[in-house]
């Protein structure tokens, strides 16, 4: 009865390996194809000729943009600063405007003034319709209205050095891959360490302090977004220090939010060619409301709702 046993449960973990490695090697070729679906879609259009945003996606951006208007008065007022990043600086740099199919809105802040932020957005939006909350997995903070408009606050890192060769920056990229794997440990109650930081304090930074003055910035290793880890896709470019400290302002939407210091070579860094047309739509999925949920919305944006 035991040997039966036995077999049917090796037969059955066999099963389940051979499931999931066939799942892994479509999600592998799903993303495959959306670079080249990029690709070809960059060649044909151009981002001046697709019309903005309406019906509910229009709703959604004011919303988000309300949203971010609080938040970002919410920091000012606690002297916690913050960058405008992603998305919402790449179509603040285009054309002063949401790019058409972006549906919220991302905050970068330095680690600090990350743990700032949630510590004082966890106390203040967690009543009526708003809420805070962590991304199903990693540590990406979300600031919701109705559970649909959001807003999401990244944390970066500063490093212990600016890193000038080509070496320096080989070391780097491998500590990251391992720190991001160890992230991966730590979402399944792997790791021997507590938290992300922790994680990037030992094995990126070798427990020298930030250098705060020169050293070069990069995105913390909580951004672990399932694609991500599926594909083992690591964040691991550098920002030069100076591409995003002293912090600037810019203009989006009517309204100035703080900004790298360089918006250009942010963009630049992050998505080469950022005045070319890439079409993020491809990431997003859309939120409809409700017929409930309308009014509440244009509540909100009208200022009825705080």
């Amino acid at each position: 009865m035991a040997d039966n046993i036995q077999a049917f449960f090796n037969l059955f973990s066999a099963r389940l390996l051979e499931i999931e490695g066939r799942q892994n090697y479509l999600i592998q070729k799903v993303g495959e194809l959306h670079e080249h679906v990029t690709r070809l879609y960059a060649l044909r259009c151009d981002y001046n000729d697709i019309p903005p945003a309406q019906g509910h996606l229009l709703l959604q951006q004011q919303a988000c943009l309300k949203l971010a208007i609080m938040v970002d008065a919410d920091l000012r007022a606690a002297g916690i600063n913050y960058f405008l990043s992603a998305g919402n600086l790449l179509g603040a740099c285009r054309t002063g405007e949401f790019v058409p199919w972006d549906d919220d809105f991302d905050f970068g802040l330095l680690r600090d003034d990350f743990n700032r932020a949630v510590e004082l957005l966890t106390e203040k939006y967690n009543h009526g319709l708003f809420h805070t909350t962590w991304a199903k997995s990693g540590g990406i903070f979300k600031v919701l209205f109705l559970n649909k408009v959001c807003l999401d606050l990244f944390p970066w890192d500063i490093h212990s050095k600016r890193l000038e060769t080509p070496e320096e920056i080989a070391d780097f990229k491998s500590d990251y891959k391992n720190a991001m794997n160890e992230a991966r440990r730590l979402e399944q109650e792997k790791s021997t360490y507590s938290d992300y930081y922790s994680i990037t304090k030992d094995m990126i930074l070798h427990n020298e302090q930030p250098d705060m003055e020169n050293g070069d910035i990069f995105e913390g290793v909580d951004w672990q977004l399932f694609p991500d880890r599926i594909l083992a896709r690591y964040h691991d470019a550098i920002w030069r220090h100076e591409y995003i400290l002293p912090f600037g302002e810019i203009e989006f939407c009517g309204h100035k939010f703080m900004a790298p210091n360089n918006p250009d070579a942010w963009l630049t860094t992050r998505y080469g060619d950022w005045r070319r047309l890439r079409p993020e739509f491809s990431r997003h999925m859309i939120l409809n409301f409700s017929y409930e949920e309308l009014e509440t919305v244009k509540e909100f944006i009208d200022g009825k709702i705080q």
